[in-house]
């Protein structure tokens, strides 16, 4: 779907180089999958007024996530070893990589996904309207709550600021326990902590409290994005 909606932003009737990113534990195993499923893919879209769009994918490149994030920052980066936190809708990718006289080398042992994003912030708040109120929200209704300050309950509007802010400190304490569990070296090891991705500033404000070295990547949500399209260009 996200790249069907990706492909009608463009001019039809072009040929279109496509690049991908998969959480960290499914990427070994679909890489390949995913790019041949892709690559060479010709896409025809009716759009709501009945006209043909067509597209030809000439080209597909897949890469972990998180790893876009490094390469969407513009300016020069330092050696050192950095952390990665690309806090996505359903997972957390944490990704360290070395970077040494410009070239960047993942340390794998100290890569890894947390299966917790900020789906979870969704459904814990329709729960908690559901026991505040009494009305069964659909959690469908609720994805866009980044955006809405307030919901309808039985034609009053509510509120809901302050049970988001509950909600949201929350899961971001879960995932940073999470991932402190699982990292081999404290956060204030590293020469920066980098967080991206929709839960970037919900993570971030969390660990900022102890840690002076946690960054926010500039347009957090969009970073992947940005990184693919550099390596894209790079021909990686």
């Amino acid at each position: 779907m996200l790249v069907l909606t990706a492909l009608m932003a463009l001019e039809s009737d072009r040929e279109v180089e496509l690049g991908l990113g998969l959480p960290l534990m499914l990427y070994p195993k679909l890489k390949e999958k995913v790019k041949d499923y892709f690559e060479f893919l010709e896409e025809i879209i009716i759009d709501k007024n009945g006209v043909a769009h067509s597209y030809h994918i000439a080209r597909c490149e897949v890469f972990p996530q998180g790893v876009g994030a490094l390469f969407s920052i513009t300016s020069p980066v330092e050696d050192g070893i950095y952390c990665i936190l690309d806090v996505g809708f359903r997972t957390t990718d944490v990704i360290v990589v070395e970077i040494k006289s410009k070239n960047i080398n993942p340390l794998l042992d100290m890569c890894f996904t947390v299966d917790k994003g900020m789906s979870l912030a969704v459904e814990r708040l329709g729960l908690m309207i559901e026991r505040k109120y009494g009305v069964s929200y659909d959690t469908s209704l609720l994805f866009d709550i980044h955006e809405r300050t307030y919901i309808s309950v039985r034609g009053r509007k509510i509120d809901i600021e302050p049970h988001k802010k509950e909600v949201f400190r929350a899961i971001a304490d879960d995932i940073v326990q999470s991932i402190s569990r699982r990292l081999q070296r404290g956060f204030d090891t590293f020469d920066a902590v980098l967080a991206s991705g929709g839960g970037a500033f919900t993570v971030a404000s969390v660990l900022q409290k102890e840690f002076s070295n946690v960054q926010i990547v500039e347009n957090s949500q969009f970073a992947n994005a940005k990184g693919y399209l550099a390596l894209l260009s790079l021909g990686l």
